[in-house]
């Protein structure tokens, strides 16, 4: 696919930019023009849907990790004394509302996972029409088809693993209730026959998290091997250069974040340490910000 280099005014780019800075819950509006400042900091809509697809299996990871750990605070209840409920019932609760948040996160990566996927595959089929030879176009459709057909797989694993986790956020949130309105002994006999139930739940749960963190590999793996679009580091040098030599207060640490944000990617994902010089050199800067040089669309990255 063919790389395209669109120049920008500083004061574009600073519209564009301006999506990193608003909140987490209006970001739905500027996705599209986030994949574009991405592609224009030299960060191509493959490498975005490859780290996209690295961040939802982790948040998969991390919430099945989550959810096994919540059964076992359910578990724990049914040995503790009288005197130890009131403590216990807190970690029950706590346990709860962190597996609620990592089921959140779960659902908020697969949907980025959608939405750069379908700006690639969209591109992809465009510029099919570019070629002048057959044969060329030809193998080009083929790796479109094979990329499509496996993410497919991926998208209905992640989604099966999805939508596991609402029943036992269910099953959770329940008997989490149950105990905080009879928080006896008595209560806590009742839940001893339910603890099997749960305990089953969970499991098919994690067996469809493992499911989907594998097809998440291989996919991974499978866009790595393929052959990568050239970088186009002058694109990104010029939209990094068009706010020097001065840029105010208030600019500067935004396009540190920005303008690192291209390299610093590419260097995590070819295990190399990020770039020292260039347009990352501000982050080495002092009083550069702690998450300086990462990407700066990335709703994980808490901007100050």
């Amino acid at each position: 696919m063919s790389r395209r280099s669109t120049r920008r005014s500083p004061g574009t780019a600073l519209i564009l930019l301006s999506c990193a800075l608003v909140p987490h819950a209006f970001l739905g509006g500027c996705s599209s023009t986030g994949i574009a400042i991405r592609e224009q900091l030299g960060y191509a809509k493959r490498e975005q849907l490859v780290a996209r697809v690295e961040e939802a299996r982790d948040s998969q990871t991390e919430a099945k990790q989550q959810f096994a750990s919540a059964l076992d605070e359910f578990m724990a209840i049914t040995g503790v004394k009288g005197g130890e409920l009131e403590g216990q019932y807190k970690k029950i609760r706590s346990a709860y509302q962190r597996s609620e948040s990592k089921a959140e996160d779960v659902r908020s990566r697969i949907r980025s996972v959608e939405r750069v996927a379908a700006a690639l595959f969209k591109e992809w089929e465009g510029e099919l029409g570019q070629f002048q030879s057959a044969d060329l176009r030809e193998s080009s459709r083929r790796q479109l088809e094979a990329t499509r057909s496996k993410y497919d797989q991926l998208v209905g694993a992640m989604k099966a693993a999805e939508a596991k986790m609402d029943p036992v956020l269910r099953a959770f949130k329940d008997r989490e209730l149950f105990l905080k309105h009879n928080l006896n002994a008595q209560a806590i006999a009742s839940l001893e026959g339910q603890i099997g139930e749960m305990e089953t739940d969970v499991q098919k749960l994690i067996a469809e998290m493992n499911q989907a963190i594998s097809e998440a590999d291989s996919f991974i793996a499978q866009m790595s091997d393929a052959p990568a679009a050239p970088p186009t580091g002058s694109s990104q040098a010029k939209l990094c250069s068009a706010f020097r030599p001065r840029p105010s207060r208030t600019q500067a640490p935004k396009l540190q974040h920005a303008c690192g944000a291209g390299q610093a990617a590419r260097s995590r994902r070819e295990g190399r340490p990020p770039v020292a010089g260039g347009v990352a050199g501000p982050c080495r800067a002092r009083g550069a910000p702690p998450d300086c040089g990462q990407d700066p669309l990335d709703p994980s990255v808490r901007h100050r």
